[in-house]
């Protein structure tokens, strides 16, 4: 049966969510492809139909041959981003070019895939996507100070809230994945403190 939608985006980073104090609005498509700061800012996998994103992806390999340097890893980066929200793509086949960047030693790019990796797995539930949140945060502290990076902090600490499924659920938007999130942290911070059994040494650790 065909997927009726998969995670929407478009090709090159349209339509990415970029951590903003006030916005919430869905993405727009742009006509180029914003700065890579812009990249290690932005939500990797917004709601999309399976169309469009072969679309996005037909386009995308057109011009991937007469792209060179840094453009070509973005837009290598990019088909990693689109054939993982179309199921085309594992984390192993993804982490021959995360293995590239990491002998080219570029942290910027690196945070960039790892931060593509985390969000289409997380839109999922998959359990590798904290791994890769975690790896990329450890990455993004020292390229992000500043308030921009303080609100993409605090939405990761949302993130790494959400319980990992066996098998990868159907994709949710940011906002559905953060308001569960947030509605986690209220229950745990509501659960009355846990006492020790008659007789049990309460744990001091």
């Amino acid at each position: 049966m065909k997927k009726t939608a998969v995670l929407r985006g478009a090709a090159l980073r349209r339509g990415a969510h970029r951590v903003a104090p006030t916005s919430t609005e869905p993405p727009s498509l742009a006509a180029e492809p914003p700065a890579l700061e812009d990249e290690l800012l932005s939500w990797h996998a917004g709601v999309l139909d399976e169309r469009e994103a072969n679309e996005a992806l037909d386009a995308l390999m057109a011009r991937l041959g007469g792209l060179t340097g840094q453009a070509r890893l973005k837009a290598r980066i990019e088909e990693v981003r689109l054939r993982r929200l179309l199921g085309r793509m594992s984390a192993a086949q993804a982490e021959v070019l995360h293995a590239e960047l990491t002998a080219l030693g570029d942290e910027r790019l690196l945070a960039y895939l790892e931060l593509v990796l985390a969000h289409t797995a997380l839109a999922r539930r998959m359990a590798e996507g904290q791994r890769w949140l975690e790896a990329a945060q450890a990455r993004l502290l020292p390229l992000l100070p500043g308030a921009d990076g303080l609100r993409l902090m605090r939405r990761h600490a949302l993130l790494r809230l959400l319980p990992a499924r066996e098998e990868a659920a159907a994709p949710r938007p940011l906002p559905a994945l953060l308001r569960e999130a947030a509605l986690i942290r209220l229950i745990e911070a509501r659960q009355p403190p846990r006492r020790a059994a008659s007789g049990e040494v309460p744990r001091l650790d």
